[in-house]
Protein backbone atom coordinates (compact mmCIF):
# COMPACT_ATOMS: atom_id res chain seq x y z
CA UNK A 1 0.00 0.00 0.00
CA UNK A 2 3.22 2.51 1.01
CA UNK A 3 4.16 1.53 -2.92
CA UNK A 4 0.87 2.10 -4.46
CA UNK A 5 0.52 5.92 -2.70
CA UNK A 6 3.17 7.25 -4.01
CA UNK A 7 2.88 6.02 -7.62
CA UNK A 8 -1.28 6.90 -7.62
CA UNK A 9 -0.25 10.54 -6.00
CA UNK A 10 2.30 10.45 -9.22
CA UNK A 11 -0.14 9.60 -11.89
CA UNK A 12 -2.74 12.28 -10.52
CA UNK A 13 0.06 14.99 -10.54
CA UNK A 14 0.78 13.79 -14.16
CA UNK A 15 -2.65 13.95 -15.47
CA UNK A 16 -3.72 17.11 -13.78
CA UNK A 17 -0.17 18.97 -14.96
CA UNK A 18 -0.60 17.50 -18.68
CA UNK A 19 -4.35 18.65 -19.45
CA UNK A 20 -4.20 21.39 -21.54
CA UNK A 21 -7.21 24.54 -22.11
CA UNK A 22 -10.19 23.27 -24.56
CA UNK A 23 -8.78 25.26 -26.82
CA UNK A 24 -11.51 28.28 -26.53
CA UNK A 25 -9.84 31.39 -28.19
CA UNK A 26 -10.70 33.72 -25.43
CA UNK A 27 -8.44 31.76 -23.54
CA UNK A 28 -5.39 32.66 -25.85
CA UNK A 29 -3.96 36.77 -25.71
CA UNK A 30 -3.51 36.28 -29.51
CA UNK A 31 -5.15 38.80 -31.44
CA UNK A 32 -5.45 36.30 -34.28
CA UNK A 33 -7.69 34.12 -32.44
CA UNK A 34 -10.24 36.61 -31.23
CA UNK A 35 -13.74 35.55 -31.38
CA UNK A 36 -14.47 39.27 -31.56
CA UNK A 37 -16.44 40.07 -34.75
CA UNK A 38 -17.78 43.55 -33.96
CA UNK A 39 -15.22 44.74 -36.62
CA UNK A 40 -13.02 46.31 -33.70
CA UNK A 41 -9.34 46.24 -34.26
CA UNK A 42 -7.56 42.93 -33.37
CA UNK A 43 -4.28 45.92 -32.55
CA UNK A 44 -5.08 49.81 -31.64
CA UNK A 45 -4.08 52.13 -34.13
CA UNK A 46 -3.69 49.86 -37.15
CA UNK A 47 -6.15 50.80 -39.90
CA UNK A 48 -8.53 48.79 -41.04
CA UNK A 49 -8.86 49.46 -44.48
CA UNK A 50 -11.69 51.48 -44.21
CA UNK A 51 -10.85 54.58 -41.88
CA UNK A 52 -9.13 57.22 -43.95
CA UNK A 53 -5.95 58.89 -43.04
CA UNK A 54 -6.09 62.56 -44.45
CA UNK A 55 -9.28 63.81 -42.44
CA UNK A 56 -7.30 64.64 -39.25
CA UNK A 57 -4.44 65.47 -41.13
CA UNK A 58 -6.36 68.16 -43.56
CA UNK A 59 -7.44 70.55 -40.45
CA UNK A 60 -3.65 70.74 -39.35
CA UNK A 61 -2.76 71.61 -42.88
CA UNK A 62 -5.38 74.43 -43.45
CA UNK A 63 -4.23 75.66 -40.16
CA UNK A 64 -0.48 75.68 -41.35
CA UNK A 65 -0.99 77.56 -44.76
CA UNK A 66 -3.22 80.08 -42.64
CA UNK A 67 -0.60 80.98 -40.52
CA UNK A 68 2.14 80.27 -42.98
CA UNK A 69 0.21 82.96 -45.63
CA UNK A 70 0.77 85.49 -42.97
CA UNK A 71 4.31 85.24 -42.10
CA UNK A 72 7.05 87.47 -43.44
CA UNK A 73 8.78 85.84 -46.23
CA UNK A 74 11.82 85.02 -44.13
CA UNK A 75 9.44 83.64 -41.67
CA UNK A 76 8.12 81.40 -44.49
CA UNK A 77 11.46 80.10 -45.62
CA UNK A 78 12.60 79.72 -42.15
CA UNK A 79 9.72 77.00 -41.52
CA UNK A 80 9.07 75.76 -45.38
CA UNK A 81 11.03 72.17 -44.23
CA UNK A 82 8.58 71.37 -41.84
CA UNK A 83 5.55 72.85 -44.07
CA UNK A 84 7.19 70.23 -46.30
CA UNK A 85 7.42 67.18 -44.25
CA UNK A 86 3.90 67.87 -43.08
CA UNK A 87 2.39 68.45 -46.48
CA UNK A 88 4.59 65.22 -48.06
CA UNK A 89 2.77 63.16 -45.32
CA UNK A 90 -0.74 64.54 -46.09
CA UNK A 91 -0.08 64.12 -49.60
CA UNK A 92 0.47 60.35 -49.58
CA UNK A 93 -2.46 59.93 -46.75
CA UNK A 94 -4.77 61.77 -49.79
CA UNK A 95 -3.50 59.21 -52.42
CA UNK A 96 -3.79 56.39 -50.36
CA UNK A 97 -7.73 57.07 -49.00
CA UNK A 98 -8.52 58.08 -52.73
CA UNK A 99 -6.96 53.86 -53.76
CA UNK A 100 -8.68 52.40 -50.81
CA UNK A 101 -12.17 54.19 -51.78
CA UNK A 102 -11.85 53.20 -55.60
CA UNK A 103 -11.53 56.65 -56.81
CA UNK A 104 -9.69 56.43 -60.41
CA UNK A 105 -7.63 59.26 -60.98
CA UNK A 106 -7.89 60.90 -64.12
CA UNK A 107 -4.26 62.13 -63.51
CA UNK A 108 -5.13 65.43 -62.43
CA UNK A 109 -4.75 64.84 -59.00
CA UNK A 110 -1.44 63.15 -59.26
CA UNK A 111 0.13 66.13 -60.84
CA UNK A 112 -1.43 69.05 -58.78
CA UNK A 113 -0.04 66.63 -55.76
CA UNK A 114 3.18 66.32 -57.43
CA UNK A 115 3.38 70.30 -58.17
CA UNK A 116 2.74 70.67 -54.71
CA UNK A 117 5.31 68.53 -53.08
CA UNK A 118 7.84 69.74 -56.27
CA UNK A 119 7.27 73.85 -55.26
CA UNK A 120 9.29 73.04 -52.04
CA UNK A 121 11.89 70.95 -53.78
CA UNK A 122 10.19 67.22 -53.87
CA UNK A 123 11.94 64.50 -52.03
CA UNK A 124 13.18 64.45 -48.89
CA UNK A 125 15.69 66.91 -46.97
CA UNK A 126 15.25 70.44 -47.19
CA UNK A 127 13.03 72.50 -48.57
CA UNK A 128 13.85 75.05 -51.47
CA UNK A 129 13.19 78.55 -50.29
CA UNK A 130 10.39 80.49 -52.25
CA UNK A 131 9.42 84.17 -53.55
CA UNK A 132 6.89 85.81 -52.50
CA UNK A 133 4.72 84.75 -55.88
CA UNK A 134 6.00 81.67 -55.85
CA UNK A 135 4.61 81.38 -51.97
CA UNK A 136 1.39 82.44 -53.17
CA UNK A 137 0.84 80.13 -56.04
CA UNK A 138 2.07 76.97 -53.62
CA UNK A 139 -0.66 77.94 -51.05
CA UNK A 140 -3.48 78.54 -53.78
CA UNK A 141 -2.14 74.92 -55.07
CA UNK A 142 -2.22 73.10 -52.15
CA UNK A 143 -5.82 74.56 -51.02
CA UNK A 144 -7.05 73.36 -54.72
CA UNK A 145 -5.30 69.99 -53.90
CA UNK A 146 -7.76 69.75 -50.44
CA UNK A 147 -10.37 70.86 -52.69
CA UNK A 148 -9.95 67.97 -54.92
CA UNK A 149 -9.55 65.53 -51.90
CA UNK A 150 -12.56 66.70 -50.41
CA UNK A 151 -14.69 66.58 -53.57
CA UNK A 152 -13.61 62.70 -54.31
CA UNK A 153 -14.06 61.80 -50.78
CA UNK A 154 -17.75 61.33 -50.45
CA UNK A 155 -17.33 60.35 -46.40
CA UNK A 156 -18.51 63.31 -44.25
CA UNK A 157 -15.54 65.82 -42.71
Amino acid sequence: MRTLLPLLGATLLTSACSQRPNGNPEHTASAYTSTDTSGAQAREGTPTGTQLEAPPKISGILTALDHLSRQSLKEFNANVTAHKNQLTGSVASMRSDLARLGQADTGAFKALADSVTEDLGGGTGEAKQLNDPERKAHIARVRLLIEMYQKANPTPR
